[in-house]
């Protein structure tokens, strides 16, 4: 193989004979020997911000010295992206190597019929690498769900993390909250510990009812003990419970709950036996950078990329750009996926909408930019539908130095955007 053969390998889908659970992700991990036992884990479910606040927690456990694994999805730029130990991306060569072995697995279990599905393919590699890495710990992020998420296999977790939970992918989890969350809480293991972040109550409920199954210590972020002291675009600084004021330069106010959530996280540990000493939990926040939430990659015009691609996402940007820029009008450039609830996103934001590009992800679920357009239109806003990206971001730039720019929408095309930006003359 050469890198782009194993990308390409990694990302199709092998077969239409999907069956609903771990059975196949199991026995392909079996032939590969079960790499994913004996090592430690931080396992993080939730519909919006498991990236960040991984980030969060791999950065302080590497700032304490800890050799680190991270698996998060899906990737912005660069397919490696998705496996780093101490916050490297894997190498092509390395992923060439295990992709190989992989796929000599997943060819044997196919003569029993089970045909492992992308996400579990990478998920195996994953594995393969932080057991090659030697990891102290790894920050597992779920792709979808949690209960038959292929990260799932793994036996215990040193702490289970339920970020928020709203809807999102309701084919696969279910059309009400209580559905959603029961999905979600599928992660939490006998006798665990399980950090949870503010919920609505049908979904605080499932966690808890979860928990006390499991025999499980629940720990719940209460949003009083988090004080917001200053913020600006240049970061944040908050108070959390009898710990120093920390912080951070990820923006949007939900980004303190998030690495308040990861203190959490963090705090457990030490109760274990960890070594995680306060400046290193300081220090690890203040170095979190996660691309596409908030992310502004340029300031003159300033732009910014977003990933929210659900309701509950469009309204925490757009509150979060009421935060930065108060009573200021914002050109979007948006592309959306046709399953996602997008009327209900684009209402979240056209308050402060100056006018939309839009554009079509590369993505056989795409809304076309011209249905978007019509919608956009629609709701008596101007719109453009724009033949690429490229086409967008130009257009946009042409706008003048004072115009604020905000790419949102799908995570699948803000990668090309921020590509588009900075190599703008």
């Amino acid at each position: 193989m050469i890198y782009q053969e194993a990308v390409d390998y990694l990302n199709e889908q092998k077969s239409q004979i999907i069956r609903p659970g771990l059975e196949a992700v199991s026995g392909l991990l079996a032939l590969l020997g079960d790499p994913q036992d004996n090592m430690k884990y931080i396992h993080i479910a939730g519909t919006n911000g498991k990236g960040s606040t991984a980030a969060y927690i791999e950065s302080i456990l590497r700032a304490a010295g800890y050799k680190t694994g991270l698996f998060t999805s899906p990737y912005i730029e660069s397919f490696s992206e998705k496996i780093r130990f101490n916050n490297q991306i894997m190498r092509e060569d390395i992923l060439i190597q295990l992709t190989e072995k992989v796929k000599a697995a997943a060819d044997r279990l196919s003569l029993r019929d089970l045909y492992p599905t992308p996400f579990e393919l990478q998920t195996a590699v994953a594995f393969l690498f932080f057991q090659m890495m030697e990891c102290d710990i790894v920050v597992l992020e779920t792709g979808l769900g949690g209960r038959l998420d292929a990260t799932n296999v793994i036996k215990e977790a040193e702490v289970s993390v339920i970020c928020s939970i709203s809807y999102d992918h309701m084919d696969y989890l279910g059309n009400t909250l209580v559905e959603i969350a029961g999905e979600k809480a599928g992660i939490i293991k006998p006798h665990g510990r399980v950090v949870c972040y503010p919920q609505k109550e049908a979904a605080g409920e499932v966690i808890r009812r979860r928990c006390r199954e499991m025999d499980s210590e629940l720990y719940l972020l209460n949003e009083k003990d988090v004080v917001l002291v200053s913020g600006d675009r240049s970061g944040q600084i908050f108070r959390m419970g009898e710990h120093e004021p920390f912080t951070i330069h990820m923006l949007g106010g939900h980004q303190v709950y998030n690495a308040a959530l990861a203190v959490m996280a963090i705090d457990i540990l030490n109760r274990r036996g960890y070594r995680i000493p306060e400046k290193d939990i300081a220090c690890g926040l203040a170095q979190t950078r996660w691309q596409g939430r908030l992310e502004m990659v340029r300031e003159d015009p300033v732009v910014i990329v977003d990933g929210a691609h659900n309701a509950d996402g469009a309204r925490v940007l757009a509150e979060g750009l009421k935060e930065l820029f108060p009573g200021k009008k914002i050109t979007f450039i948006t592309g959306i996926l046709r399953d996602k609830e997008y009327e209900k996103m684009l209402d979240q934001v056209i308050p402060m909408a100056e006018a939309f590009y839009t554009v079509t992800p590369d993505n056989p679920r795409a809304l076309s930019a011209e249905e978007l357009a019509k919608v956009i239109e629609d709701k008596g806003v101007r719109a453009y539908a724009c033949p690429t990206v490229k086409e967008a971001v130009g257009q946009c730039m042409k706008l003048g130095r004072d115009s604020i720019l905000c790419a949102f929408g799908s995570l699948y095309y803000i990668g090309q955007v921020k590509k588009e930006v900075v190599t703008h003359v």
